[in-house]
């Protein structure tokens, strides 16, 4: 009995081209969202850290870990904090002094800011005639919508080479 090698499906360049597309489609498609998604976060922040120093600074203090609303931070020049309607574990956090310089010699700065493990926040600084304004949100939500467009992109992702090796069963 003669033992022979299976035989070799031929490499043909159209597959290739279709796996390069099925591998990149989903990927630049995420991308995309998810930048949608995290630059849109910024919106109210940018409102709020713009209109002025102080404006949004009263009313009811929101703990930035739990609540999903816009707050505000006001600090002086020494970055030391003047009022603020947010705080993480009953104290005002203030972010790296690499903020505040940035904010100065330009418009603002956004960033995404982690004041504590867990707790990541939309934030936009602003400088001021005699400090800053620093208005952020709690990106949770923002999160949770990244993460199932990241599913449905690997979905669509693993749906595509199934497909691609039917096809390239079935044709060959």
């Amino acid at each position: 009995m003669k033992i022979t090698a299976p035989k070799k499906l031929p490499i043909n360049p159209l597959w290739v081209a279709y796996f390069a597309l099925a591998l990149a489609l989903p990927g630049l498609i995420f991308v995309s969202v998810q930048q949608t998604l995290r630059m849109g976060a910024n919106d109210p922040q940018i409102q709020l850290a713009h209109d002025g120093l102080g404006i949004a600074a009263e009313g009811p203090v929101l703990d930035m870990s739990a609540s999903l609303a816009p707050f505000e931070i006001i600090y002086d020049e020494q970055h030391k904090v003047l009022n603020a309607t947010g705080q993480l574990d009953g104290k005002t956090p203030t972010p790296p002094a690499g903020v505040f310089d940035y904010a100065k010699t330009h418009s603002d700065d956004r960033f995404t800011w982690e004041p504590k493990s867990g707790v990541r926040l939309a934030a936009v600084v602003v400088h001021h005639d005699g400090g800053y304004v620093l208005a952020a949100r709690n990106l949770r939500e923002v999160e949770i919508r990244e993460n199932q467009a990241q599913t449905f992109a690997i979905a669509t992702l693993a749906s595509l080479v199934v497909v691609g090796i039917v096809l390239m069963v079935v044709f060959n």
